[in-house]
């Protein structure tokens, strides 16, 4: 049901996005979402951190997580509203710019007043879902989350957190216990290479393998890595398959941004959170959650849509010439 979910969301949102119009609307109702949600989340947090959506929250107390039950998950959702505010953030400077000038602030000043007021709510709705970001404590989506936002808006304007610092000190960048579990289900994998456990059946498979080495403090229900977890469910053959769709999903967008000169902020940030999606699944499974994996895929499908575009524009320039010339 969830991949299915998840693959129905990107092709709705590829079939549908291939006008611009609807690619900016997808884009802005992501963001207020994400936004209204980060109101919430921050609000019950402050008010309770021991509840989810009024249900007693069995971990991470310490940290937000929103209406999920995964402070990294939580992360990736956040992480993401913040890069596509951002993104429309710097697609409006670069609006505001002149062809050829760097004079960023120069530009804000000269700009009409309700540009600027629209502007100063970009930020602040970015800054929102920062602070949500930052107070899930994740390391892994704070961090691939900041490269996104920074790719996006470098790529974009083609210019030049206190939170989870103690994540970092406590836990450094590494996690022995994820290491121990990839481990196992390498395990897993050796022992069924071409057709995996099947799909959904890591949480039964998995204890066979789970070692000494494995913490019993956690319920390992997933792998931790979607990547791993999809060949142990799947087998070789079928996550090279997936690995294949995902080289051309990126390479689709790559050419987004290369060819694209109006509307660039679409293949561009979601080539910035296709990105961060796909490093992130490596060492967790965000995309494995319906209520982010469905959200992450629309924005991915409407920027494989507009980074298609230019080249459905040429085939038809070229057949109007080559009409007018018969």
């Amino acid at each position: 049901g969830p991949s299915f979910a998840a693959m129905g969301s990107l092709v709705c949102a590829f079939l549908l996005c291939a006008d611009a119009r609807r690619a900016r609307k997808l884009f802005y109702v992501v963001a207020w979402a994400g936004a209204a949600y980060a109101v919430f989340a921050i609000a019950a947090f402050l008010f309770d951190p021991t509840r989810v959506l009024w249900r007693e929250k069995l971990a991470y107390r310490n940290a937000l997580t929103g209406t999920f039950i995964n402070r990294n998950t939580a992360a990736a959702f956040f992480g993401t509203c913040a890069v596509v505010w951002l993104a429309l953030l710097g697609d409006g400077l670069r609006r505001l710019m002149p062809p050829g000038s760097r004079d960023v602030v120069g530009s804000v000043l000269r700009a009409p007043v309700g540009r600027r007021r629209k502007l100063g709510l970009y930020a602040g709705m970015w800054a929102l879902c920062c602070i949500a970001m930052l107070m899930t404590l994740s390391r892994a989506g704070i961090l691939l989350s900041l490269a996104a936002m920074l790719a996006a808006v470098l790529t974009i304007l083609q210019l030049f957190g206190t939170g989870g610092g103690g994540r970092f000190d406590e836990g450094g960048f590494a996690d022995e216990a994820r290491l121990a579990a990839y481990r196992a289900t390498l395990r897993m994998i050796a022992d069924h290479p071409w057709l995996g456990t099947g799909l959904g059946t890591f949480a039964w498979s998995f204890p066979p393998y789970r070692g000494s080495d494995v913490t019993l403090l956690w319920v390992w229900d997933r792998a931790h890595s979607t990547a791993l977890e999809i060949v142990a469910e799947m087998g070789i053959p079928f996550a090279i398959l997936v690995f294949a769709a995902w080289v051309t999903m990126f390479v689709v967008l790559v050419h987004g941004v290369r060819t694209r000169r109006r509307g660039r902020v679409y293949p561009c940030t979601a080539l910035a959170l296709f990105s961060m999606v796909s490093l992130h699944s490596l060492i967790d499974f965000p995309l494995q959650i319906p209520g982010f994996a469905i959200v992450a895929f629309a924005l991915v499908g409407a920027g494989l849509a507009q980074s298609m575009r230019p080249l459905e524009s040429t085939r038809r320039r070229r057949a109007g010439a080559a009409n007018s010339a018969y």
